[in-house]
């Protein structure tokens, strides 16, 4: 489970790191704040005044279209200083500054619309009021809409009918034809006489024709106002290249994710699985830690281990005293616990066992050497275990070797030692 495990959390990675990325990438790109201002365009300029010629409001909306609530007194003084400069040399007259991310009738917070219009420009229009109860913005994202027949524009042709709006609210980077359409065929249909059309986000990158184009708005009888919000500062995108039919910053966008999946997600896959495995292996190793938390593998723990050295026996009369002896004469110097279990023997092994200092687990019924062995584990309280059998006896060192090797191989689970038979004429093999 744990490569499942990995996959899944490194997928989660990727996409919460490539999406962190893809968007502060797209709002550099998209309004690296005083890269470039509206006086670097003349031919927006132009078509700018000729828009003020035509009676449209031009307002100035922020510096680089930033949070005004997270600036401090001073830095509002200096956006808006900067704004007023650029505004001037433009030859364009500000009427007003309009918050960025305002509603039409958005409610300014008190504090912050004094600071604003402390620098001499006031935060409101008349003529931009509503009386609060519909922000009248139609065409919201219409910017990739491609038809006439595209349900949003249908919806909102019923919409705005409905409504009658006397206000209605713009952005400039959502003017296209059918929003040109749509507003046209209000403006020629409704019976009002006064309304009020404000086109935010009108910026460097704006098209100069597209703001001629919207500037047109003004010679319906319908429309009272028009009203430009006029972002001074922002990023210049330049052209826009394609290769055939593909756009330069889609084909980009591709890269970016065939980059991010490729690189990131194998980093991320590998470095999860490792983790998880390294917390496995830790969690599992904590099993056999001590009471007290110590490692009985760590050559460096202090203190005596306590071992438990478990001989089963079956009918061994004639050998099991001199193997509990064995036991009994080890060199170990830390604690140690002997458990012989008599496996229901017909002779006098149980007899002779109860002689030694030594645990005696009596089973009355031979189960075999497998049963014998599992119920000395289950009253066993070593930290290591150690097997015996009664017809064998235990070299001096035996145990503290055993212990020793056993602490020495980190990755070891249980070690063994070497076996060696006496013949008939006590000749020792291995």
């Amino acid at each position: 489970m744990i490569p499942v495990a990995s996959l899944i959390l490194a997928v989660l990675i990727t996409l919460s790191i490539g999406l962190f990325l893809y968007e502060g990438i797209n709002h550099l790109n998209n309004g690296t704040p005083g890269s470039v201002t509206i006086l670097e365009e003349p031919e927006l300029l132009d078509a700018l005044r000729n828009a003020q010629d035509r009676g449209v409001l031009l307002a100035m909306h922020g510096w680089a279209h930033e949070d005004y609530s997270t600036l401090t007194p001073l830095q509002i003084k200096e956006n808006i200083e900067k704004g007023k400069y650029v505004f001037e040399k433009a030859g364009i007259v500000p009427v007003a500054f309009i918050l960025p991310e305002e509603p039409i009738h958005g409610t300014i917070d008190a504090s912050l619309k004094r600071e604003i219009e402390s620098n001499g420009i006031p935060t409101e229009l008349p003529v931009l009021e509503t009386d609060g109860t519909y922000r009248n913005e139609y065409t919201w994202n219409w910017r990739e809409m491609e038809s006439l027949e595209d349900s949003r524009y249908q919806e909102a042709s019923e919409q705005i009918r409905e409504d009658n709006p006397t206000t209605i609210l713009l952005h400039a980077q959502d003017w296209n034809p059918y929003t040109k359409q749509f507003i046209t065929d209000y403006l020629s249909s409704t019976n009002e006489r006064n309304v009020t059309i404000r086109v935010d986000d009108v910026e460097v990158n704006t098209r100069p024709e597209m703001v001629s184009d919207m500037a047109q708005l003004t010679q319906y009888e319908s429309v009272g106002q028009v009203a430009f919000a006029v972002i001074p500062a922002g990023a210049g995108k330049g052209d826009n290249p394609a290769i055939g039919n593909i756009n330069i910053n889609r084909i980009m966008g591709v890269y970016f994710w065939f980059f991010i999946i490729t690189s990131l997600l194998p980093l991320s896959f590998f470095a999860t699985w490792k983790l998880l495995s390294k917390w496995h292996k830790n969690r599992k190793q904590n099993r056999y830690l001590l009471e007290d938390g110590r490692d009985p593998k760590d050559p460096n723990t202090k203190g005596p281990i306590l071992v438990s050295v478990i001989s089963p026996a079956y009918n061994e009369e004639k050998s099991i005293g001199k193997c509990l002896q064995s036991i009994l004469n080890q060199d170990y110097k830390g604690k140690m616990e002997v458990i012989a279990v008599n496996d229901g023997s017909s002779d006098r092994t149980a007899e002779i066992i109860s002689k030694y200092p030594v645990k005696l687990l009596d089973l009355k019924v031979n189960g075999g050497k497998a049963n014998a062995l599992n119920k000395a584990i289950e009253i066993a309280k070593g930290d290591i275990l150690i097997f015996t059998d009664s017809d064998s006896y235990m070299a001096p060192n035996a145990v503290s070797s055993l212990v020793k090797c056993l602490n020495e191989n980190e990755e070891a689970q249980m070690v063994a030692g070497n076996v060696f038979i006496h013949d008939n004429r006590g000749k020792k093999e291995s």
